[in-house]
């Protein structure tokens, strides 16, 4: 009985305890190369950009179009885009390839000097991400 007892702990508990512990380091890896991969693209960019380069932030229409613009030129499929009473703008994207979302948000702050006042980022199916941002309507 003790010995049946034994095999049903292995198999329940401790076997996928092993499996989920697997994963979770196999989830850092890959997370850790990501952000890798981004904090060298953040680096080369900022040493390309010359400090009396800076873009002039732009709001408003021109800067809806060209966010949008830069996320179809990556391949990234805005679900959703909402303009809200005091001006800001919030764009969505559901099952983007993270690395995507970065590159975009790189060059939003390159092309527009927009930069999110808000951001949040939420892991999705396949490595994917849901994500939203909201870009400030006018200057403060």
């Amino acid at each position: 009985m003790v010995l049946v007892g034994l095999m049903l702990l292995q198999l329940v508990v401790i076997t996928p305890l092993r499996a989920s512990h697997a994963q979770a380091k196999a989830d850092l890896e890959g997370a850790s190369a990501q952000l890798d991969v981004v904090s060298a693209e953040l680096v080369s960019r900022r040493m390309l950009r010359p400090s009396s380069g800076v873009p002039s932030i732009v709001y408003g229409e021109p800067l809806r179009k060209g966010l949008v613009q830069l996320a179809n030129s990556r391949g990234l499929k805005v679900s959703r885009l909402q303009t809200g009473e005091n001006g800001n703008l919030t764009l969505q994207f559901e099952s983007a390839p993270p690395t995507l979302v970065y590159a975009w948000l790189a060059d939003a702050d390159k092309t527009y000097g927009a930069e999110p006042e808000r951001a949040a980022l939420f892991a999705a199916e396949a490595g994917t991400v849901r994500a939203s941002f909201e870009f400030s309507g006018a200057p403060s």
